[in-house]
């Protein structure tokens, strides 16, 4: 993939198991990737996905929920993320947050396979099976979501 002249990309990234195409619209450059993808022979071992600054490409089979739960093993798992490259932590987390600029798109396949995403906003403690939403955005947000989660464990 390195070899293409993809003019989307501003830099290229090789990390331990992925690789990341940054670029200035993910999520537009995101459907030429995965149409490359698919009509080639990396198909059947890598797939693509993306967040709000790059393209990642990954092992298939292997996402964050996957590398948290060999992590956690039987412990409960709570997902905090924002970008469609978090989707399957935020899908199978066992307790899941979101900040309030997590991506449309995934807001809506969320509750496309079951989920409700409801407001953190006068909820005392996570709800299993729901995605939590924060009130403010990126680094605000996600400091909001830690002290929720932190008082819940206070009581």
């Amino acid at each position: 993939m390195e070899n293409e002249k993809f003019t989307e990309v501003t830099e290229f990234r090789r990390r331990l198991t992925t690789v990341s195409l940054f670029c200035e619209k993910p999520a537009d450059f995101f459907i030429k990737i995965k149409e490359y993808m698919e009509n080639s022979e990396y198909s059947k071992y890598f797939s693509p996905t993306y967040s709000s600054v790059a393209i990642d490409v990954i092992p298939k089979g292997f996402n964050k929920f996957v590398g948290m739960k060999m992590i956690a093993g039987q412990n409960k798992i709570v997902g905090i993320a924002d970008s469609m490259n978090d989707f399957e932590l935020i899908a199978k987390s066992d307790f899941s947050f979101v900040p309030s600029n997590c991506s449309e798109e995934i807001i809506s396949k969320l509750e496309g396979c079951g989920k409700e995403v409801k407001n953190m906003q006068g909820s005392k403690s996570a709800i299993k099976n729901t995605v939590m939403k924060s009130n403010f955005p990126e680094t605000e947000g996600v400091i909001e979501i830690l002290n929720f989660i932190l008082k819940g464990f206070q009581g």
